[in-house]
C-alpha cells in the first residue's frame, strides 16, 4: 500500500500505537469536517432570515390588497348568506 499504510493486524507495541494514532487522527479529521460544515452553513442563516422576512412582508401586502379590493364584494356576499340563513331559520320573521 502507499504512504506506509498497512492493513495487517498490529502485532507489536509500536504497531498498536500507530494503529491507535491513525484511529485518533481519523476521528479528529471527521470531527473537524463536521464542525467546519456546521460553521459554513451558519454563514447563510442571516441571508435566509432576511429572505423569509421579505416573503412574509410580500404575502402580508397581497392579503391586505385583496381585502381592500374585495372587501365590499365579500361584505355583500356575507350579508346575502346571513339574510338567507336568517330566513331559513326563522321563516315567520
Amino acid at each position: 500500500m502507499d504512504a506506509g499504510i498497512s492493513l495487517r493486524r498490529p502485532t507489536t507495541y509500536l504497531d498498536v500505537k500507530e494503529c491507535l494514532m491513525m484511529r485518533a487522527y481519523s476521528l479528529f479529521a471527521t470531527l473537524q469536517s463536521m464542525v467546519s460544515e456546521r460553521v459554513d452553513s451558519r454563514k447563510d442563516r442571516g441571508a435566509t432570515a432576511v429572505e423569509y422576512g421579505l416573503l412574509v412582508g410580500l404575502i402580508a401586502a397581497i392579503i391586505i390588497g385583496a381585502v381592500v379590493l374585495l372587501g365590499g364584494t365579500l361584505d355583500g356576499i356575507f350579508t346575502d348568506v346571513e339574510t338567507t340563513l336568517d330566513s331559513e331559520v326563522n321563516p315567520g320573521g
